[in-house]
């Protein structure tokens, strides 16, 4: 879509997200969430504007414009716009590059009024099309059933989770329980365990720097049941660590673990950080699957018990160099 006019941005400094990309054939709902991002975006803290042109051909460029890198980060990880993405990928471009700078400077011949456009079709407004493939594609209009039932998209309760980016009151709790309670069931950990995870949950939250570190909580309700995050105390050095992957038995298989992990390795690829690395054990399949996906590479083997119990701990390693 086409934004009429120009955003009405603030003296520098200011961020800018550019996205260029290049249309597939055919429609496939695609203006319908080009209205529903914008109209989304334009509710989000820290959002100053956009600025979208395609040519006939195809391609086009819509740059946003954003107070601070962690406005940018939270529009990243909200959930209808990670389904969004998702689709893009999938369904409407053939190509695309996504790069963020620093507005330093600014100049022009106008200055004029930011308009954000809102549809008059609830349809439009709502997004409810988009929600409702993602949540059961079996619904979608012919024209795009065939290209969403092989999404493998999440169901209702994945729909109704928020991703937030950075600490909640009570996280710490409730991080340490999802962990003691399913490695305590799964793996016959015990208290050992629980203590280690909350010491060492406990000094991180209390030592995190938003510029290296980042936490995430899958949210449902005002209830946190999954986490992820990224520790990057000793990132020169040793790489970024990963680190309290988890969420609840509600929510696996939904989808939301995936989420989370590729917010994360975002993260990671946004700070630059050459390496990325987790311990884990070999009981944990599921999770193994989902590293190998996002390009960890099992590095180490051997037994240990610095969780309380002896198991064949597993350093896995993902390389961005």
């Amino acid at each position: 879509m086409t934004t009429p006019e120009f955003a009405n941005t603030p003296e520098p400094p200011y961020y800018a997200v550019i996205f260029s990309s290049l249309r597939g054939d055919g429609d496939h709902g695609y203006r319908r969430m080009a209205e529903r991002m914008i109209e989304l975006a334009s509710r989000q803290p820290g959002f100053l504007g956009v600025e979208s042109a395609r040519n006939p051909d195809g391609f086009g460029i819509t740059v946003s414009y954003w107070t601070t890198p962690e406005a940018i980060s939270d529009w990243k990880a909200n959930i209808e716009h990670l389904a969004a993405q998702d689709l893009g990928k999938r369904l409407w471009y053939s190509n695309f590059e996504l790069r963020v700078a620093k507005v330093e400077r600014a100049y022009g011949k106008q200055a004029t009024t930011a308009v954000i456009r809102k549809s008059k079709n609830p349809e439009y407004r709502l997004g409810s099309e988009i929600l409702a493939i993602w949540k059961n594609p079996t619904n979608a209009p012919e024209s795009l059933s065939s290209s969403t039932a092989s999404l493998g998209v999440a169901g209702a309760s994945f729909m109704d989770m928020q991703l937030h980016s950075g600490y909640l009151p009570g996280a710490i709790g409730r991080i340490v329980q999802l962990h003691a309670s399913f490695y305590a069931e799964h793996s016959g950990f015990g208290v050992e365990f629980e203590a280690k995870v909350a010491s060492e949950l406990a000094a991180f939250c209390r030592r995190m720097n938003p510029v290296r570190d980042g936490i995430w909580l899958a949210v449902e309700a005002d209830k946190i049941l999954g986490s992820i995050v990224v520790d990057g105390a000793n990132a020169e050095d040793k790489g970024a660590h990963l680190r309290w992957f988890i969420v609840s038995d509600k929510l696996r298989g939904s989808g939301a673990g995936n989420q989370l992990l590729r917010v994360a390795m975002d993260f990671c690829s946004d700070r630059q950080y050459r390496s990325v690395y987790l311990w884990t054990f070999d009981q944990l399949h599921a999770a193994r699957h989902l590293y190998e996906k996002y390009g960890f590479k099992l590095i180490k083997e051997q037994l240990g018990n610095q969780w309380g119990k002896e198991v064949n701990e597993q350093l896995f390693v993902k390389s961005n160099t």
